[in-house]
């Protein structure tokens, strides 16, 4: 019989250095905001991801445009598309939110789940559930 273990026997702090080590090369699928960034991203789409063109696979093909880009799109969707890409803004641009927010004269009154289709408002609430 064979003495040697089939797997080699690591300590904690082994296992938490290797999870930092190769973490970033896994795919993004594993985070649950990139699960739900890419959700709103594909409900949305236009010229709001411009990366996304060849789908979206990474954090760099989900980025937002530029903001000629993102005011394009705000103004050519439906209330609540506005209101799931007005809520991307704020997590990822909050710079720019309260800018765009009185632009369009859109408030978070409008993130309703009454206003909201069930799958924005579902898309939305991921969004802020797992913001991090």
């Amino acid at each position: 019989m064979n003495s040697h273990p089939l797997m080699p026997l690591i300590t904690g702090e082994q296992l938490a250095t290797a999870a930092k080590t190769i973490g970033p090369l896994l795919p993004s699928c594993t985070d649950p905001y990139f699960a739900a960034w890419k959700k709103g991203a594909e409900l949305i789409g236009g010229e709001a991801f411009p990366f996304a063109q060849g789908g979206i696979n990474t954090w760099a093909d989900a980025q937002l445009g530029a903001l000629p880009a993102l005011l394009k799109t705000l103004n050519s969707i439906d209330l609540p598309r506005r209101a799931l890409l007005l809520t991307m803004i704020s997590l990822e641009r909050p710079e720019q939110a309260h800018w765009i927010t009185r632009e369009l004269g859109m408030h978070y009154g409008h993130l309703s789940a009454g206003v909201l289709s069930d799958d924005v408002f579902a898309a939305t609430f991921d969004l802020l559930r797992t913001h991090h």
